[in-house]
Order: C-alpha cells, then structure tokens, then sequence
C-alpha cells in the first residue's frame, strides 16, 4: 500500500477578506464617563463661572441621572440585538449580519468592551473572517469575568482550530477539558487537529469516543463518528471506517458535513487501492464546500492523484 494513501493533508489558512472595523473605538463605553464628566462641569460652572448653587446641582443631577439611565437602555438594546442577531444565524442570512452589527449605534457607544468584542467576533466566525474572529474573541477575553471565561475561551479555540492553528487550538482544547468541560464539539476539534497535523490517530480515537459518550445520538455525534472514521482509515482498519460511513450517510445528505462525509470516503477507497473511486469522492467533497477547508484538502488530493 502506497505510503501517500494514509497521509493526512494539513490545509492551508484559509484567505482572510478583510472586513473594515467600524469607525472610532466601539470597545469602549462612553456612559462610564458620565459621572465623573457631569461633577467635573459642575465644578466648573460654579466656580469658574460662579454659577447659583441651584443650576450647579441640576447639572450635576442631569448627568448622574444619564448615567444610571443609561444601565437599562443598554440592556434593552443588547435584548434587542441579540434576538436580531440570533434570527438572522439561524436563518444563514450571512449579508445582513455586518450591516445589523454596524447598526448598533447605541451600543456600540455604551456598551462594554467584552459584549461588544463576543458579538464582532460571532459576526466574523460566521462570515469567515477567521482572523478577525480570533482577535475579537481575544479582546473579550481580556475583560472577562471568571464565569465568562469558558464559553469565550471555546468561541477562540474554534477561531483558532478552523483557522488551521492546530498548536495553538491543542492548548486552548486541553485547557478547557482540564478544566472540566465536556462539550462534544471540544472533544471533536481536538481530535481533528490532532489527525489534521499527522498526530497521533489512536489518541484522536480515544478523544473522540469520549465526545461520543457525551454527545449520545443527536446530531452533535455526526461529525464525531466522520471523524472517528478517518482516524480508523489512518490506522489501516477500513472494516471499522466503512461501517461507521454508512451510519453516518443519510445524515449527512448535504452541506459541509456531506463534504467531509466525501473525503473520509475518499480517503477510506484509496487506503484500499480504488482510486477511480476515490476520485469521484474527492470531486464530490470538492463541489460540497469548494470555498471551505474540506474542499481545499480534497483539491490537494486530486492534484496529488493526478
């Protein structure tokens, strides 16, 4: 069997588009000025310019009034663009998802630097701006709080992991799994990195029947199993692989994960000498995600065959 068989492809970074940051600094929350904006003018106005003591607290009361004011408005615009901002993820509608971030005028004067960060970051995750997502989720990461810390610290490892950073996403995963979470997608992630950059397979196989374990039957256990059958390709057991591919075929029917459905397949008949068929499936999981890491992967099969 041909050594190139087995060999597990690392993709490329993908290209980055940039997108343009909108304008002035919309980490920081102007409304933390308030106060100390409206005792200083206070001051001012009563002895620079010898104001009544009347007019001095009213100003001084307009300004702390605002800033506590402030605290609910802000509230009320983050419950309002998060349910905008979930409706068009669950929609797919990936053209309105800047436009709606940059429509956040309110918050993105007053809100905190972290809400402001996840939501950007959450935006460039789904647009593919990789790059842009991981610093974002980075920033937030900065100002978070001990709670807040886990769910960030997954939305950067996921940044890192799609962006090829296998290293750095291993570290971010383990992390994470030391500390006790046990979310599949973590185990998973994990696991592809590890094959992705010809790790360890049997490691890889460990991690992800834990995930299994934890995901049970839902769909969260697709992409497990897909992956589980590339790592049992990568150690010459195509019995194991194939039976687990045809579980998994009528799930994943279409999209990324039919594509990487496609590759394993691909991946599984080369292993054992079918190459014509092997082929068809590397062309399969290209036209599924031509623009995605799978579909790039499956390119630099398909050159490496030719």
């Amino acid at each position: 069997m041909p050594k190139s068989h087995l060999t597990l492809v690392r993709t490329p970074p993908p290209k980055v588009a940039t997108i343009r940051r909108v304008s002035g600094r919309p980490e920081f929350a102007w409304r933390h000025l308030l106060l100390p904006f409206g005792l200083v003018l206070a001051l001012v106005l009563r002895w620079r310019f010898g104001w009544g003591k009347g007019s001095t607290f009213a100003v001084a009361g307009t300004f702390v009034f605002a800033s506590f004011a402030m605290g609910p408005l802000v509230a009320r615009a983050k419950g309002r663009f998060d349910r905008a901002l979930m409706r068009a993820l669950q929609k797919g509608d990936r053209g309105a998802l800047w436009p709606l971030y940059q429509r956040q005028w309110v918050l993105r004067a007053l809100a905190d630097r972290r809400y402001l960060a996840t939501k950007r970051g959450l935006v460039h995750m789904e647009l593919g701006e990789l790059e842009a997502a991981e610093a974002a989720f980075a920033t937030a990461l900065a100002d978070a709080s001990e709670k807040e810390r886990s769910l960030l610290e997954t939305y950067r490892a996921n940044a890192l992991y799609a962006l090829g950073r296998d290293d750095d996403a291993e570290r971010a995963f383990r992390k994470l799994i030391a500390d006790g979470d046990d979310n599949p997608q973590i185990y998973h992630h994990l696991a592809h990195g590890i094959l992705r950059r010809g790790g360890k397979p049997r490691e890889a196989m460990k991690l992800l029947e834990k995930g299994l374990e934890t995901a049970g039957s839902g769909p969260v256990a697709l992409p497990l199993r897909i992956t589980l059958a590339e790592a049992f390709v990568a150690v010459s057991d195509s019995d194991r692989a194939k039976k687990l591919l045809r579980e998994a075929a009528t799930a994943a029917a279409d999209g990324p994960l039919a594509a990487r459905h496609a590759l394993v397949e691909g991946k599984m008949l080369s292993a054992s000498g079918e190459e014509s068929a092997a082929r068809a499936a590397f062309e399969r999981a290209r036209t599924l995600d031509p623009a995605g890491p799978t579909g790039r992967e499956a390119a630099q099969l398909l050159d490496r065959a030719a």
